[in-house]
């Protein structure tokens, strides 16, 4: 008989973290699962609004550079040295709450995978009709969930690069701090 856990072992090993956790249920793993999701959500978002107010800063810098006002670029630069650890910190979160993700989705996917495996060998034994298609209909629905699983894709870890803030000698004369 052919075994979906023995291709999902091969498709990619098992996540750091995962091997020797506690067993869950599939609804328990769904829920956490759901939960992994929401919070790398969660912190991605923030590192986009982070992201976000440095560049805006970074082009309020540029602006009042060109315009020659110290006062707001020191402003704005002040503003991008704080945002900076906020935004490491962001992006690290990111990268924590992914692996968590995926881990999660690892999970979940290796317990249809049994469950499915489990159904499979059922199957095989069933006389009844009813009981047969019964059991069919949740193959279908256990293999297309592994499948979604499969085809989900890592989530991203960071932005698209945006500009930094370049400080020349010759602008240091008009930063004060």
């Amino acid at each position: 008989m052919f075994s979906f856990v023995g291709l999902l072992g091969g498709l990619g090993g098992i996540p750091a973290g995962v091997a020797g956790q506690e067993i869950l249920t599939i609804p328990e793993l769904e829920s956490l699962y759901r939960g992994a999701i929401a919070g790398y959500e969660e912190a991605f978002e923030t590192l986009e609004v982070l992201t976000s107010q440095s560049e805006r800063a970074t082009q309020e810098f540029r602006a009042a550079q060109a315009a020659g006002d110290e006062a707001a670029a020191n402003q704005a630069y002040e503003t991008s040295i704080r945002l900076a650890p906020e935004k490491r910190e962001a992006q690290n979160r990111v990268e924590v709450k992914a692996q968590e993700l995926t881990e999660a989705r690892y999970r979940l996917r290796e317990a249809h995978a049994l469950y499915l495996d489990e159904l499979l060998a059922r199957s095989d034994t069933m006389a009844d009709p009813v009981t047969r298609r019964e059991v069919g209909t949740l193959i279908a629905s256990t293999n297309s969930r592994v499948r979604e699983l499969i085809l989900e894709a890592d989530p991203p870890v960071s932005l698209p690069p945006l500009a930094d803030i370049t400080i020349e000698p010759r602008d240091l004369s008009l930063i004060h701090i």
